[in-house]
């Protein structure tokens, strides 16, 4: 497992993202906000969270520098001046704030990566989104902070802020992005298993017949482009969740499956997974 960032330039430098957060949530409800600008602080920033649990010798510098290629070009906000003042008040201080334990620390950095470079993507688009981008970083502008001021109840609070965001936009899923990291981790540690046998086999005849449909429907004139893309979108995660099982995976499980049918009258994944479950094979 990679180290994090020392306390004090870590507690900074998510500071540092916590404001270009909650700013681009702010200029997305101005009527000339600015998309380049926009663009550029996430450009340069992006890749913050991923440095933080990813130290290195010369990750300070790199820290600096991202910081710097924004403020070359956009005077507000001053990224690199918010970073040296905390940097400068926490020198000789007593730390009064706790980071969250063990791998989640960079689980959560990871989803706020990922939100920063879809951000920075989502503006090339001719038509990008303005109320995603407010919603993305309204549901999670927080966790930047929380992660250093970890506390009793700390994680359902950051579970929260993901959901807020995927009960109004089903992509990026925040909370399939954390669990697929501490996941990868617990794998690495030898402390995964695999979903039960009768779970196991349910689920994998789903993705089977997922994967027959999509070959038959790929032969028709009117392919249904749309509905492949639902499809697989809903149930990619699936062969990577039964090989990291937990107490909650059949709920996460489930909610896959819902995801398309809700879409779509057929196939019906849950019904399939449900039968398949009962009868112990195909019916």
């Amino acid at each position: 497992m990679t180290p994090l960032a020392p306390e004090p330039i870590l507690g900074a430098a998510l500071y540092v993202v916590h404001v270009a957060a909650y700013t681009t949530r702010n200029w997305t409800l101005t009527d000339g906000w600015p998309r380049q600008q926009v663009y550029e602080l996430w450009e340069a920033i992006h890749e913050k969270p991923n440095l933080m649990a990813q130290w290195r010798s010369d990750a300070e510098r790199q820290l600096i520098r991202y910081l710097e290629e924004y403020n070359r070009k956009c005077p507000s906000p001053s990224l690199q001046e918010e970073l040296q003042d905390l940097l400068r008040q926490s020198e000789g201080a007593r730390p009064v704030t706790q980071l969250m334990p063990g791998p989640m620390p960079q689980g959560a950095l990871n989803v706020v990566h990922h939100a920063g470079y879809t951000t920075r993507n989502w503006t090339l688009a001719e038509e990008w989104p303005r109320q995603q981008i407010n919603d993305l970083w309204q549901a999670i502008h927080e966790i930047p902070r929380l992660l250093t001021r970890w506390r009793t109840g700390a994680e359902h609070e950051l579970l929260m802020h993901l959901d807020e965001y995927n009960h109004k936009w089903p992509n990026p899923n925040l909370r399939n992005l954390l669990h697929c990291f501490l996941g990868r981790f617990e794998r690495a540690l030898g402390r995964t298993q695999m979903a039960p046998e009768p779970i196991l086999k349910a689920a994998l005849y789903v993705v089977h017949h997922a994967a027959y449909t999509t070959r038959n429907w790929t032969l028709t004139d009117e392919w249904p482009r749309q509905q492949i893309n639902d499809l697989w979108e809903a149930i990619h995660e699936i062969p990577s969740l039964l090989t990291r099982w937990r107490s909650d995976a059949e709920q996460e499980l489930l909610m896959y499956l819902d995801e398309y049918d809700r879409k779509w009258p057929s196939p019906r994944l849950r019904e399939m997974y449900r039968r398949h479950l009962e009868a112990g094979s195909p019916v």
